[in-house]
């Protein structure tokens, strides 16, 4: 376990206002404590051989792990705070699954472990997140990879931290200087659609990578290490936390349409600057994820 807390970097919140009915400064290390304590059980379940069920292919998985690590960040939270609502990856009932709703409420947003298939192999991408948001905007993001032991934390207004060192995006402006990331969904029928997009990419961009994590892929970007990503099928606590932890940085995150970003919409692209989203954005095909594509999943789970 890493020795430098980002959450040391931060002082008081400068920018909490004496009507804000939350202590940030208490939100924010409530977060950070709480997932701290479960990388330390991942990275006792990682030495043991990971069994694993189907949650709607063989390619969306789900180990035992997504649920109990859950539950101990939801019940850390809950501690604290009994009355916020949370909205989180295995809590949600993914066979009758339609969407959860974005409310005005403060709201933590939860995924135990992002990149579940990479985490079942092995292989070094993966992310414990969490998020609060009040009054739909983000106040704080914390995505943990135990596996490299890299965190990275933000707070609204305060600047993005790895390890408690401050990272910034690349300048890059243009495709042609660009390492691009980009990940396939489960969804096999949205597969035209991905290879047309990974294509048109490829032969304007610099370089493309697959990281299978969108958490893991968006700190990338905020770190320096790439440039841009987009994603079609991604969901609500996949970009919840890396979305401010991207835009603290100084990149940009937004609909892949240029429109701004609605982490509802199971949609994003992720830039370091603007001037290189616009150009990502003329080379992509808009991948239906609309739910007449996920009829298995047409019935709504009371939160």
């Amino acid at each position: 376990m890493s020795k430098n807390c980002p959450s040391q970097s931060y002082g008081g919140d400068k920018k909490n206002d004496k009507k804000d009915k939350f202590d940030m400064d208490k939100c924010f290390e409530v977060a950070y404590e709480a997932i701290r304590k479960a990388t330390d059980n991942v990275m006792a379940a990682i030495k043991l051989e990971q069994p694993f069920k189907s949650v709607k292919t063989t390619r969306d998985l789900l180990t035992k792990w997504d649920t109990e690590i859950e539950k101990m960040l939801m019940c850390s939270i809950k501690a604290e705070y009994p009355n916020h609502k949370i909205i989180a990856e295995a809590k949600q009932n993914r066979h009758h699954w339609k969407g959860p709703k974005m409310t005005d409420e403060p709201t933590w947003f939860i995924d135990s472990i992002d990149g579940t298939r990479n985490f079942v192999h092995g292989f070094p991408y993966v992310g414990l997140t969490v998020a609060f948001f009040v009054n739909k905007q983000p106040e704080f993001g914390i995505m943990w990879n135990p596996l490299i032991d890299q965190c990275f934390a933000s707070r609204r207004g305060l600047g993005t931290y790895m390890n408690a060192e401050r990272i910034h995006v690349t300048k890059h402006s243009t495709l042609a200087e660009a390492l691009v990331l980009h990940d396939l969904d489960t969804n096999m029928d949205q597969l035209p659609e991905a290879l047309e997009n990974i294509s048109r990419v490829a032969q304007i961009a610099h370089a493309m990578r697959s990281l299978g994590s969108a958490a893991a892929s968006m700190c990338m970007i905020a770190r320096g290490l790439a440039d841009a990503y987009y994603n079609f099928g991604c969901h609500c606590w996949d970009i919840a936390a890396p979305m401010l932890i991207v835009q603290e940085a100084g990149g940009v995150v937004l609909d892949p349409s240029l429109k701004p970003v609605d982490i509802m919409s199971r949609r994003v692209l992720v830039a370091a600057t603007p001037q290189l989203a616009e150009e990502l954005s003329k080379q992509l095909v808009a991948i239906d994820i609309s739910p007449k594509g996920e009829a298995a999943c047409s019935k709504t789970q009371e939160d």
